[in-house]
């Protein structure tokens, strides 16, 4: 209560990992199908994900005021793994993406199509032209779960574990169900919106 004293535990830095992991799942899956990928991640936080990215499609591109930096990994990559990373500050590179992932969502619309998946470490506050995904559910281990309070909702407990706790195990999670703020998807009904927007591609 506002007059307790306390203040609300807020964090989504649970979120944002599990917004990397909902990536490299999704991207695994569909890789077959080379799934268009953007990252946009202006401070380089997420260097490391290109890495994985790479191993699931060759299409993959990084939006970033961090040029620098994202432009000496690309040269590592491609001399370590014979991988191209496409590196930009510019917008137009979201156009034709099928995956979007902004751990830490721009407060701009994300020029993009309305059919992509944005994936997000929190929920948006600016109005996006598609769903943007910034709620994740997995099944919290009984170890975890029998100390949750009843009055709790599970994955804002996870989130303190992880968080306050040093529960990192909880980082490693990959969703069973994720929300975009209008509709609750599992991992095979996201899968086969992509697969969707993926074979409609492929026909133009």
């Amino acid at each position: 209560p506002a007059e307790s004293g306390y203040r609300r535990f807020e964090s989504d830095e649970l979120n944002r990992r599990l917004c990397e992991n909902a990536a490299l799942f999704l991207t695994r899956e569909l890789r077959q199908m080379r799934p268009a990928v953007v990252l946009i991640d202006s401070a380089a936080e997420y260097t490391q994900l290109c890495s994985c990215l790479l191993d699931y499609t060759d299409r993959v591109k990084v939006i970033t005021d961090s040029l620098r930096v994202y432009l000496t990994e690309s040269d590592r990559l491609l001399e370590e793994k014979g991988a191209v990373l496409q590196v930009t500050s510019g917008c137009k590179a979201q156009e034709d993406a099928d995956l979007i992932i902004a751990p830490t969502l721009p407060d701009t619309a994300i020029p993009c199509s309305d059919r992509a998946v944005i994936l997000s470490g929190g929920r948006p506050i600016y109005p996006q032209p598609a769903p943007v995904i910034g709620e994740y559910i997995f099944d919290l281990p009984e170890k975890f779960m029998s100390l949750c309070p009843d009055y709790l909702d599970p994955m804002y407990f996870a989130s303190a574990l992880y968080t306050l706790a040093g529960a990192h195990e909880l980082g490693s999670s990959v969703f069973t169900r994720c929300f975009d703020g209008r509709i609750l998807h599992t991992r095979m009904s996201l899968l086969q919106q992509l697969k969707a927007r993926l074979n409609d591609r492929g026909r133009l």
